[in-house]
């Protein structure tokens, strides 16, 4: 097994953490209702407007950003959240839209979980968090989606509160006084801290555990260990898995997560030592409080997804989420 393998080419759709996020939104909104759903759509509109502010910050989009040059990072976004394979569609109205199979391709988790009708618009107030901060006169949302009959899913970007059945003209929007707009943009995968989709896992198990307490970890935790074995028993090929192929699993898996630097090394006792690198989300998880949550639940879904490989025993060294440092995991044969 080489010790640094690539990232997946394409993100599995009950693997990354775009189904992990879905799955608490899921929890979530089945626990508590109109309550819980309240409670989503907040924290993402607050985690969109550190997210738009971050996106200037770094270089990802500037401040301003007409419907083009938002439209262009909307689609690493998409591809990001494992939605990548969309296309561009031209219409007459001034508006950025894509069909999005991969939205498409998560019907089957969406069915498996029950999702609600609302599970891909929920997510949404996230992207208009962002654009609140980016240029206000701009929204987005899905205005097509297979999950709820259509024949497409369709994400559009448009402008706020505008007659769509009327052409209109873009704006252009100034930049405050003394920015300037970056020579060349950064990627959106440069900077996963707050645009890859375990920021929005984490916003929401922080936003739950503080309106919930206890009551919280009692509906997640269940959720999140039976997608963890649903999802290993989807990617792990074969129960007989050795420690190599698991410790190369497991790199791939957090790779797309977002902690772009893990690696896994061969020991001399035999065990694979995988090493998470650099924690990106240590402002994610101070925002919102969610070290405890993170730590508890992570460790629940990894335990689902464990049970995919049994001769193998996976356990966490060092917990990276407690404390916002390095993650390590030891995968060895069971005895």
């Amino acid at each position: 097994m080489s010790p640094n393998p690539a990232p997946p080419a394409a993100h599995p759709t009950f693997t990354n953490a775009h189904a992990q996020m879905c799955t608490v939104i899921t929890a979530i909104t089945d626990a508590w209702g109109a309550d819980g759903e309240a409670i989503i759509r907040h924290v993402y509109r607050d985690l969109g407007h550190h997210t738009g502010a971050e996106m200037i910050a770094t270089g990802v989009v500037p401040a301003g950003a007409d419907l083009e040059t938002y439209g262009r990072v909307s689609e690493q976004i998409m591809d990001t959240c494992g939605l990548e394979g969309w296309t561009r569609v031209a219409t007459d109205a001034v508006e950025h839209r894509t069909i999005v199979p991969g939205c498409a391709a998560y019907v089957p988790l969406f069915e498996y979980l029950q999702a609600p009708a609302n599970i891909c618009s929920l997510p949404f107030e996230w992207d208009n968090g962002c654009l609140d901060v980016i240029n206000d006169d701009l929204e987005v949302w899905p205005r097509s989606c297979v999950y709820r009959g259509a024949g497409e899913c369709h994400y559009v970007i448009s402008l706020r509160d505008q007659d769509r059945s009327q052409p209109a003209q873009a704006p252009t929007a100034a930049l405050p006084a003394g920015t300037a707009r970056p020579a060349a943009a950064v990627a959106v995968q440069a900077e996963p801290t707050w645009t890859n989709p375990t920021a929005g896992l984490l916003a929401l198990i922080g936003a739950a555990v503080a309106a919930y307490g206890d009551e919280a970890y009692a509906v997640l935790r269940p959720a999140l260990h039976a997608l963890g074995a649903k999802a290993g028993a989807d990617e792990v090929a074969s129960p007989a898995a050795d420690a190599a192929q698991i410790a190369e699993l497991i790199v791939r898996r957090y790779r797309a997560a977002g902690f772009t630097e893990a690696t896994a090394v061969a020991e001399a006792d035999g065990r694979w030592r995988v090493d998470l690198g650099h924690n990106p989300y240590g402002p994610v998880l101070a925002r919102f409080a969610a070290h405890r949550a993170a730590a508890t639940l992570f460790a629940e879904y990894d335990d689902g997804w464990a049970t995919a490989a049994p001769r193998v025993d996976l356990v966490t060294a060092a917990d990276g989420w407690a404390a916002a440092g390095q993650h390590t995991f030891t995968i060895s044969a069971r005895s």
